[in-house]
């Protein structure tokens, strides 16, 4: 999350709540979507502060085994979508068409 927040198309000089809310607004439209998505980014920094993901500290708890796909798929999931608009920003402002990054299996 920190490294998309800092993305130069989504800065803001208002600081790091202003970039995040910024990116949200740049992934979705609606605003169902965007408090969604939104919730995601929270529950994400949430577990990762709670769990020895992002630091070792003694409040904070082991990842056990079944936990690492879920959270993988999560946080996989949410970086490709804000990747995408990312791009999709950058590829409309230069004109041309974006080509999907996934395709789906049918």
């Amino acid at each position: 999350m920190g490294r998309l927040r800092a993305y130069k198309k989504v800065v803001d000089p208002g600081g790091k709540r202003r970039s995040a809310e910024k990116l949200v607004e740049l992934m979705a439209n609606a605003d169902g979507s965007r408090k969604v998505i939104s919730a995601e980014f929270k529950a994400l920094t949430e577990v990762g502060n709670r769990f020895q993901i992002r630091n070792h500290e003694t409040k904070s708890h082991p990842v056990e085994p079944v936990m690492i796909d879920i959270l993988l798929v999560r946080g996989l999931a949410l970086v490709e979508s804000a990747v995408r608009s990312i791009v999709a920003l950058d590829t409309t402002q230069l004109g041309s068409a974006l080509r999907p990054v996934c395709t789906s299996h049918r």
